[in-house]
């Protein structure tokens, strides 16, 4: 059986910019099941939050995967180190807004996975 999406409408992540710090995103903060997703405010990563080789996207589109729900549900913890919150989505589209990475520059359109286990895509900004 296919676990139940976020019970939230995700698709309007990209719609609620307030100017400040934050950014809503889809997020859980502890393992289980459809009840502990979150649709919320959490801190946005800023340009100074950047490493080398790294770049800021504003992110346009995401998606939810069955390894998002695996993670969530604890299934993986034994082999992974999750901090929390943990923020959904590895795939994603949208423009670099600053980089650290002479390959991307701000305004590039990107669409990418996040590396290895790394999830993140299901927010308005995302490094």
């Amino acid at each position: 059986e296919q676990p139940a999406p976020p019970s939230a409408d995700v698709a309007q992540l990209a719609s609620h910019d307030t100017g400040d710090d934050t950014m809503l995103a889809c997020s859980y903060s502890r393992f289980g099941g459809p009840q502990v997703d979150q649709v919320g405010r959490i801190r946005r990563p800023m340009p100074a939050d950047l490493e080398p080789g790294k770049v800021l996207i504003r992110v346009g589109a995401s998606s939810l995967n069955p390894a998002d729900y695996k993670q969530r549900s604890g299934e993986m913890k034994l082999l992974l180190s999750i901090q929390f919150p943990q923020v959904y989505g590895f795939d994603f589209a949208g423009q670099v807004v600053a980089s650290r990475d002479d390959r991307w520059q701000p305004d590039d359109r990107v669409f990418g996975m996040c590396k290895g286990l790394r999830r993140g895509g299901l927010a308005e900004y995302m490094i």
